[in-house]
């Protein structure tokens, strides 16, 4: 069922959530949470906890997938699928996070996803997510660092005879080479799921990450430790086992891991920064009329990708008022001079997957009503054409059955929107209240050909003219 999720607008369509560090390489996350049990009793706070644990991990700089309330084919392939990435890309760290029903059966360790009908203890291994083999395919990873946060050992659900034989608290686990695992409680334990709406582990956790810039792992659990045991009056400690011999940290010393630039004392940065709060077209060109020239610094590329997007949204509106033939050649950016050459500066793929992220929730798409017609536009996406394989997208249904005309790259500006735009590469008309949600996916163009997770939209309500998006999960 499809829940709507934060009202956002899409004007402002570049908040990025990422590392300072990118150098040391990427993060990736899956965040899991297990509330609505079909078959066992269901846990008031994991989906909670896993929104919780995605938003401070965005701003530790990981690209999170999350996934909630998750039947036994749907976990498997989401583990299947975050094993393969972190086997093909060059990973900094990696994080598997799980709030939900875990369990032990003669010592060894089992997730359960929410379809679980388990009325043996035989039927355990069939019915749920062996914790030891995942570890066992985390150690072909090419991650520096693999963390494993198992929020999962909040009570028996079981009854019976069956509940005799099957241990609510996790066993001791031996950790991998590189690998960091983290327990809500001490092995052969019960957590506690909460009363406020996250489980004093997760809260705790996500306090900790963002509290202490510059620690290192271990030092930030140590803190998280420390809260659940006076949060619960010693009732409940959370344990860790590691075999990891370097250093991590969630955040870098003295900073937030979604500050867009790392030198937090240049006048390049607190021009961006003003540039940020006002967020006009004047002052984008501006900033870009005076460090233009310093195609290759990362608060420069955001700039010319914000200034893209507010001149096409403009343009757009105007077009808005022409007939269709001429609404596809909109003039968008100005081509460059003749005759001027530059060096390419097309932003490497995990930026162009970052941005993705990032935008997801104020809209990897927008609609607006004007003129008599309901407007759809893909400006947001369409600025990161460069770095784009294909749009797919599908009206009213799932199907994701028709494709977007992609605009040619200019290497030189690769945030622009070419003039020369292929008809209904920017917005697409209907009449009115035609279109109720749009499904879109896009395909990277990396050597995978990587696919993104699919997102759902519906207009926004009652805000006239704006351009707005509601996204759905």
């Amino acid at each position: 069922m499809l829940n709507i999720g934060a009202r956002v607008f899409a004007i402002t369509f570049l908040m990025f959530a990422m590392a300072t560090n990118a150098a040391a390489g990427a993060r990736f996350a899956l965040v899991v949470g297990n509330s609505d049990y079909e078959y066992i009793g269901s846990l008031a706070n994991p989906v909670n906890d896993a929104a919780l644990i995605s938003s401070t991990l965005e701003k530790a700089g990981f690209t999170v997938t999350t996934i909630l309330n998750a039947d036994q084919r749907t976990l498997k392939r989401a583990l299947l699928n975050y094993t393969r990435l972190l086997r093909r890309e060059e990973v900094e760290a990696s994080l598997f996070f799980f709030a939900g029903h875990g369990v032990q059966v003669d010592g060894q360790n089992y997730l359960l996803p929410t379809s679980a009908d388990i009325t043996s203890k035989g039927e355990v291994e069939d019915e749920s997510i062996d914790v030891n083999s995942f570890l066992r395919r985390l150690d072909e990873a090419n991650s520096t660092v693999n963390i494993v946060i198992l929020d999962a050992c909040r009570n028996n659900p079981f009854k019976g005879d069956v509940r005799s034989l099957i241990l609510g608290g996790l066993a001791p686990v031996d950790a991998p080479k590189g690998t960091y695992v983290g327990y809500s409680t001490g092995s052969g334990q019960v957590a506690r799921d909460g009363t406020t709406g996250n489980s004093p582990y997760t809260l705790a956790l996500s306090k900790a990450i963002l509290g202490n810039p510059g620690a290192q792992i271990e030092d930030v659990f140590k803190v998280v430790r420390t809260s659940v045991g006076k949060a619960t009056g010693g009732q409940q400690v959370p344990y860790e086992y590691s075999s990891i011999t370097g250093r991590f940290s969630f955040l870098p010393s003295g900073g937030n891991g979604g500050s867009v630039s790392s030198d937090g004392n240049s006048q390049l940065e607190k021009d961006f920064n003003v540039s940020l709060g006002i967020g006009s077209i004047p002052v984008w060109e501006l900033f870009l009329t005076k460090y233009g020239n310093q195609s290759a610094n990362f608060n420069v590329q955001i700039a010319q990708s914000k200034l893209a997007a507010l001149k096409a949204d403009e343009e757009a509106r105007k077009g808005s008022t022409l007939s269709k033939q001429q609404q596809s050649k909109v003039a968008v950016l100005t081509k460059p001079k003749q005759g001027l050459e530059t060096k390419s500066s097309i932003p490497n793929m995990a930026l162009y997957k970052s941005m993705l992220v990032a935008n997801k929730a104020t809209g990897w798409i927008s609609f607006r009503n004007y003129n008599g017609q309901q407007l759809v536009y893909f400006t947001a996406l369409q600025t990161m054409h460069c770095g784009l394989k294909e749009i797919r997208y599908s009206f009213n249904s799932m199907a994701l059955d028709q494709r977007m005309p992609l605009l040619k790259c200019n290497p030189q500006r690769p945030f622009s929107l070419d003039f020369e735009t292929p008809e209904g590469s920017i917005l697409l008309g209907f009449p009115l209240d035609k279109i109720q949600t749009v499904a879109v996916q896009i395909v990277w163009k990396d050597k995978y050909e990587t696919e993104s997770d699919v997102a759902v939209y519906e207009p926004c309500k009652d805000v006239g003219e704006g351009t707005c998006a509601w996204q759905l999960e």
